[in-house]
């Protein structure tokens, strides 16, 4: 199954976002982790470049962001089926999350429909799909981009909220 990552900034950058206020430091926080989810969404995606269901993977692979209402980061997610969903286009199987995280040894209970003809199988087993690791290695490959786009994005941020308040 997947597992989920958590992933935080140094603890200089924790220590000076409590310092501020807390509007402040939740848009600094919101700017620092889009811009990691960014880096971690292109990492998982260069990942999937060389699997053959390249095309079918690109589009699956999103990030999802929300906010409390005040502001607050809740949750930030970045894989296979995560944020909005694309329209693929017809005939087009929606299985990227199967390619990604495998699946148990599949049996059918009966046999029937357009498999009716078969009197006797040898296996009523439809096999076993292996994970493919390449959302693991992508977020691996990525997470120290990801960490100087934080501190980046944080320090860009920073300097906005300086200028308002210096206006």
């Amino acid at each position: 199954m997947a597992q989920a990552q958590i992933l935080t900034g140094w603890k200089e950058l924790d220590e000076n976002l409590k310092a501020l206020d807390t509007r402040v430091a939740n848009r600094v926080a919101t700017s620092a982790m889009r811009s990691a989810l960014t880096v971690a969404k292109k990492g998982i995606k260069s990942a999937a470049s060389d699997h053959k269901d390249k095309g079918i993977l690109d589009q699956s692979i999103n990030s999802r962001f929300s906010k409390k209402q005040g502001g607050a980061v809740v949750r930030a997610k970045v894989g296979v089926n995560v944020g909005k969903r694309t329209a693929l286009p017809q005939g087009v199987a929606r299985h990227a999350h199967l390619v990604a995280l495998g699946t148990k040894p599949r049996v059918r209970k009966k046999i029937g429909g357009k498999f009716a003809y078969l009197k006797r199988p040898k296996s009523k087993s439809t096999g076993v799909m292996p994970s493919d690791e390449f959302v693991k290695q992508g977020y691996a490959a990525s997470e120290v981009a990801m960490q100087s786009a934080m501190v980046t994005a944080a320090t860009r941020s920073l300097e906005r909220e300086v200028a308002k308040l210096k206006k």
